[in-house]
């Protein structure tokens, strides 16, 4: 039976979820439902395989691995650490090419976000096995909406089927009418960024679709150095890849694609009204995580997140739809509505003195150690 090797992607930082996420404690890195999302990736991977690829920054290797090591995790990992960010594309074309080189053109592959949360074991396997009946193809994994998210990329198919069926058209972030029409038509899924496909399909695909990622990733290949699991890739020669993701430089072009409806729960927790909606809820809608006491009064549709590692107490009086993110060192408040916005907050904080805030959590670990940052004394106003 030919292996199965899960490829993680690790490389995205989620702007969109700061202050929880920075620079050099991303997302990958929060805790939701009781581990952080990387402990939720691995759990998937190893249901599948004993061996996974991760695709990381060189940044974020020693928390990735610092992780791993101490949840004693027995899956045989190798990874590869990109200098900075590059997309989806440049990603999984290396990935494929250090697959080829280290166990074979006809390996089957199956593409994982660390930053997404999955959660059905059953479900997960099932859907993983009907994507193998369809590995000389390229397979993407489709979630059934649950509501006109404007958020997500959408796949359609034909007909309404729970079987695994040709794709016809993808479509990214629709306007709310579009996507409540594609809640109705049944024949439009969300897109999971979930993929399955043999080493030789992704490459023929890049080749045929993308012929400048797939040309400029052999550069980068060869001018790697790989020792003892780890392959580090060179700067300059990275760089040197175009920054697409899959989604534009391959699947909405190649007419070999199949859709696997998906049966698990899943969410790309994208930003904080979506990390709200997989909250468990009470009367009013309301909803907190962290490890600190929350108070509710004359409260609805809310969503409170603390990690303040102290005995500290969160209430909220006469307010609804609203977004309390409370970090030891930064207090977010927003409407839910603007749950998306944070991201344009994060790269007007990145161009101001503010931009530390950005970068480095108040607990910073390293490979030789782990500081905190008790205090930052900056005076400045940013207005919209």
């Amino acid at each position: 039976m030919t292996k199965i090797i899960p490829i993680i992607l690790s490389g995205g930082v989620g702007a969109r979820l700061w202050p929880a996420s920075r620079a050099l404690y991303p997302k990958p890195f929060m805790e939701l439902a009781g581990k952080p999302l990387i402990g939720h990736v691995l759990d998937r991977a190893t249901l599948i395989s004993d061996e996974a690829l991760i695709i990381t920054n060189q940044e974020h290797y020693f928390l990735t691995s610092h992780f791993i090591y101490n949840n004693n995790y027995q899956a045989k990992l190798s990874y590869i650490l990109e200098p900075e960010g590059r997309n989806t594309a440049p990603a999984i074309a290396l990935a494929v090419r250090h697959i080829q080189e280290t166990h074979g053109d006809d390996t089957k592959c199956l593409v994982l976000a660390a930053d997404h949360l999955i959660t059905g074991d059953d479900a997960f396997k099932e859907a993983v096995q009907q994507a193998e009946k369809y590995s000389d193809q390229l397979v993407v994994f489709g979630i059934r909406p649950t509501s006109p998210e404007t958020g997500y990329g959408y796949i359609q198919v034909p007909t309404q089927s729970n079987k695994p069926q040709a794709l016809q058209k993808f479509t990214e972030k629709p306007e709310k009418s579009e996507a409540e029409r594609y809640l109705a038509d049944g024949c439009h899924y969300w897109n999971s960024g979930m993929f399955f496909f043999t080493a030789s399909t992704m490459a023929k695909a890049i080749g045929e679709h993308a012929p400048d990622v797939w040309g400029a990733s052999y550069n980068a290949f060869v001018k790697s150095n790989f020792s003892e699991g780890v392959r580090r890739l060179a700067k300059k020669s990275f760089c040197a890849q175009p920054d697409i993701s899959i989604d534009y430089a391959v699947m909405e072009k190649a007419q070999n694609i199949f859709m696997v409806p998906a049966g698990f729960g899943w969410s790309d927790v994208g930003c904080w009204d979506s990390v709200a909606k997989t909250a468990n809820k009470d009367i009013n809608g309301n909803s907190y995580s962290g490890n600190d006491e929350v108070c509710f009064v004359d409260t609805r549709n809310s969503y409170v997140h603390t990690t303040s590692h102290i005995d500290k107490l969160t209430a909220t009086i006469g307010v609804e739809d609203l977004l309390v993110i409370d970090m030891p060192d930064t207090l977010l408040v927003a409407h839910r509505e603007k749950s998306q916005e944070v991201k344009s907050l994060v790269e007007k904080l990145k161009a101001s003195p503010l931009s530390d805030f950005t970068i480095l959590p108040s607990t910073v670990r390293r490979p030789w150690g782990t500081y905190e940052i008790l205090k930052k004394k900056i005076t400045i106003r940013l207005n919209g």
